[in-house]
């Protein structure tokens, strides 16, 4: 278990975690990315330990899942007749931000010991992230022209089996932005920041009808790190160049309901809400 763990770590020690074209990212495994992320009321393999940890109770010992997604970004910007310049006159602008693919891991373990009415759960991955870079032509440069987030999330959970039919389980969630990028024409800050936050899940398992609810509190993460004024930038010019910055990121709580029907053994039916 311990080389299992190592592996995983490395797993994202070598790679631009959670770098994507959205904040959230939603393809956490391969399996529930191919069901359309429809997975809450699923969740019969590893990345139950991320999707919904109470179904892990109807599972049968240990169960392990190391993987990722590829991802492509690509975005661009066409000015509208709101966009308004000094004196009031339209802007007339398009740009594109620069095309790049990232690998985004994700690592899941899951234990259920049929003797026990308790289980357990580790997921490692990253729901989060942001890259983008834009020319300094477009007009909101002296907002943004680079920014980025990578970050790893370790959740860990226990599971405990109510009946036959009825699970719950709940967990904490470990946030580390390990790079925090946000720059523009003026300045360019760079930092790094970890905060905490919970999650809770049921699951429901019938004949054929399953029932998941699974919820994740929002977490804080404060940034910690500093600004150094762009060469030849305004605040360059007054004679400003490097100081301790600070600022604060929210991850957004999240809360997926789902349903899955088995009208016979080799199909399912499963719809989500998130």
């Amino acid at each position: 278990m311990k080389r299992i763990l190592m592996a995983a770590l490395l797993l994202f020690a070598w790679v631009q975690t959670a770098s994507a074209g959205g904040f959230m990212i939603a393809e956490m495994s391969t399996r529930s990315t191919g069901m359309g992320n429809a997975f809450t009321a699923v969740a019969d393999d590893a990345s139950a330990a991320w999707y919904n940890p109470a179904a892990i109770a109807f599972s049968r010992g240990g169960q392990m899942m190391i993987g990722g997604a590829v991802i492509a970004t690509k975005g661009n910007y066409s000015s509208n007749a709101a966009t308004r310049g000094v004196g009031g006159r339209p802007i007339h602008n398009s740009s594109s931000a620069a095309s790049k693919a990232f690998f985004v891991p994700h690592a899941y373990f899951t234990y259920w010991d049929q003797g026990s009415k308790l289980g357990a759960s580790l997921s490692m991955n990253s729901p989060f992230g942001l890259e983008s870079s834009w020319p300094t032509t477009t007009p909101f440069a002296s907002k943004n022209t680079f920014s980025r987030i990578q970050m790893v999330l370790v959740n860990p959970s226990l599971t405990f089996k109510i009946s036959d039919h009825f699970a719950v389980a709940a967990g904490v969630n470990y946030a580390y932005l390990n790079q925090v990028n946000l720059n523009n024409t003026l300045q360019n800050m760079q930092g790094k920041g970890k905060g905490w936050g919970s999650n809770a899940s049921l699951f429901y398992r019938g004949d054929r009808l399953n029932i998941g609810i699974t919820y994740r509190s929002r977490i804080k993460v404060n940034i910690n790190g500093s600004a150094i004024a762009v060469p030849g930038g305004v605040l360059a010019t007054l004679g400003a160049s490097s100081t301790a910055a600070t600022t604060a990121i929210t991850l957004p709580d999240q809360v997926s309901v789902g349903m899955s029907f088995k009208p016979t053994e080799a199909f399912t039916v499963a719809l989500d809400a998130d």
